[in-house]
């Protein structure tokens, strides 16, 4: 199985445009046109187009119209469909990645004793309302600890002054 960036790579050393240009969001018509037989010879490769989109960056749209514009030049131009057939055979020649080749499969060691997952941790919840609290006695709280607070800051401030 190809992947997308083979691909890229055969189109770029076929075609003299480097994989940097058809990675970008060029609009010169001959990094566009490389970048659309991109777009065909992977699509022909069985890859959908998100996921031709996600490995070039653009978005799925932009790889229907891509993949149009290059059949109609396919149809029109000679040599645009010798590149496809040169790109097409060369994708067709390509290994698969080392890590994409079927290896045998090892088996690991089953372990002798099964350890149980803890049991589940009861979930507590945030006691952030006032409800069933007496608004008046909290506001007084509130106002009683704001004023320790500024005291405690005045007294550490003097403190402070009379140190320097």
């Amino acid at each position: 199985m190809v992947r997308i960036a083979d691909i890229v790579t055969i189109a770029a050393e076929l075609s003299g445009v480097s994989r940097q240009e058809i990675m970008s969001k060029s609009r010169v018509a001959r990094v566009v046109r490389v970048r659309n037989a991109c777009y065909m010879i992977a699509r022909e490769s069985g890859k959908s187009y998100p996921a031709i989109g996600r490995a070039l960056g653009r978005d799925h749209s932009t790889i229907i119209h891509g993949l149009s514009k290059a059949i109609i030049t396919a149809h029109e131009e000679p040599r645009y469909r010798a590149f496809l057939k040169r790109l097409r055979t060369a994708v067709s020649n390509v290994q698969p990645f080392a890590g994409d080749r079927i290896s045998p499969t090892v088996e690991l060691p089953k372990p002798s004793v099964i350890v149980p997952a803890p049991p589940a941790r009861r979930a507590v919840k945030a006691r952030n309302d006032f409800s069933g609290c007496d608004t008046d006695k909290s506001e007084a709280s509130m106002a009683t600890g704001s004023s320790d607070f500024l005291a405690a800051l005045k007294a550490a401030q003097s403190n402070i002054e009379r140190a320097a």
